[in-house]
Order: structure tokens, then C-alpha cells, then sequence
């Protein structure tokens, strides 16, 4: 975590120096104007996802990810009272074709906006990770390894027959913007499994957290495996 009069981000594996702070503030300036779609294939400027209000970002991997799945599927458990206790919206970004968001929204049960990037602009912008490593896991991510890969694999091919939901190298991020559209916390995955625990997001714009235990299987697996 780090301080600035200027600009205050709490970033976790991004350098916490000042001049990195700035860099990325700027990179926001950069990103506006650069579009979204929603599931109609509607445009929609990036910043009007989190300029009114206090708004929770997160940027996903392609929409058959089995840890990205995981992870909206988690989002979709918190309860609307603690947002709207809080002020604050949850607003999911991916990275593929817009016609597939209905799907994953019913897949997920995740109630609240959806967006996508398939041209990656705003992930490039960003300079967010490419990986296919799977990592440490996350107590989000209920699915092992291997039955993950074959759930993703199986709704592929049932869904679209191969077609693609998404890059399926790139990673997302967790961005959280206060009530005045200001930046205040930032965080690139590294890898498949390396998203923000919700309930740090949570804390951080002002919610009550939620008890995600009594869903969480064990997750630990071999470290820095390939997945699709």
C-alpha cells in the first residue's frame, strides 16, 4: 500500500512507488473513450462503467474460464443489501465476443452489468498480463485443475462447438474507482488464479464482507501448471 497527496492506489503486486501511481492514473486519461459492448452490442465508453458512483471493476478472462466462472459465481452470492448499503456497484469487463454474455450471466447467475472488450484495447491499455499458468489458486476457484480444464472444455464444445469466448493467454485485473471516479486500488493478475479476494474488495470501498466458506472445496494444486 502506498500514499500520494495526488493519487492513492492500493496496489499488491504492481510497484507501489509514486511515479507508477501516476503512470497508471494516466493510463486511465488513455483509456477514455475506448469502448465497451454490452450484450446487445451496444458501444459504450469505458469510463461510463465507473464515473457515477463507487464502482468494484473487474476485468475476466475469456467468458469458458473455469476460475473466472468460479469467481463471478462467487460475485453473484453477495447479497444487493451490501451494495447498496454501500453505494457501490459491481461491474464484470471480458475479453470476448458480446454474444456470449447472456450466457455467461445465466451460467454465473451474476445479476449486475456486463460488459466486454473483445478487441482487448482497455487489457492492452492496462497492460494486463498474458499467462497460462495456473497458479496458487484461490478460495474463489472451486475447481480443481483438471476438471476445471475438462467443465471449460465441455461447455465449449456443447455451447458454440470450439468457437471462441475470448484470448484465452490473457488475464484480467481488479480496479476499484470511488465516488468521484478516481482510482483507488489496482490490481493486474499474474496469473489464471491470481484474482483479488472478493471480500478485499469489498472492504476496500466500504461493503460488508461476505462468508464464502461454506462453498469453498480445497484448492490446493501443483503450482504453475498450463491451462486452456
Amino acid at each position: 500500500m502506498s500514499n500520494s497527496t495526488s493519487f492513492e492506489v492500493y496496489n499488491i503486486h504492481d510497484s507501489s512507488s509514486e511515479e507508477e501511481e501516476v503512470c497508471y492514473r494516466d493510463i486511465l486519461f488513455l483509456i477514455e473513450g475506448l469502448p465497451v459492448y454490452n450484450s446487445h452490442g451496444e458501444v459504450i465508453p469505458i469510463e461510463h462503467t465507473y464515473k457515477n458512483g463507487k464502482t468494484i471493476l473487474i476485468f475476466i478472462r475469456h467468458f469458458l474460464c473455469f476460475a473466472a466462472t468460479d469467481y463471478v459465481t462467487d460475485l453473484a452470492k453477495i447479497p444487493d443489501s451490501y451494495l447498496e448499503e454501500a453505494g457501490v456497484k459491481i461491474v464484470v469487463i471480458g475479453c470476448g465476443p458480446f454474444k456470449f454474455i447472456q450466457e455467461f450471466r445465466k451460467y454465473t447467475g451474476f445479476r449486475h452489468e456486463i460488459y466486454t472488450d473483445p478487441e482487448r484495447e482497455i487489457y492492452k491499455a492496462l497492460n494486463f498480463v498474458e499467462s497460462l499458468y495456473y497458479g496458487k489458486g484461490n478460495i474463489h476457484c472451486k475447481s480443481g485443475v483438471v476438471m476445471g480444464v475438462l467443465r471449460q472444455l465441455w461447455r465449449g464444445y456443447t455451447s458454440t462447438k470450439w468457437e471462441s469466448h475470448g484470448d484465452m493467454r490473457q488475464n484480467g485485473g481488479e480496479l476499484i474507482f470511488n465516488s468521484v471516479g478516481s482510482l483507488i486500488y489496482s490490481h493486474r493478475d499474474l496469473d489464471v488464479t491470481d484474482q483479488t479476494e472478493i471480500n478485499t474488495l469489498l472492504s476496500l470501498a466500504g461493503a460488508k464482507t461476505f462468508d464464502f466458506e461454506d462453498n469453498c472445496d480445497k484448492h490446493n494444486q501443483i503450482n504453475d501448471i498450463l491451462v486452456l
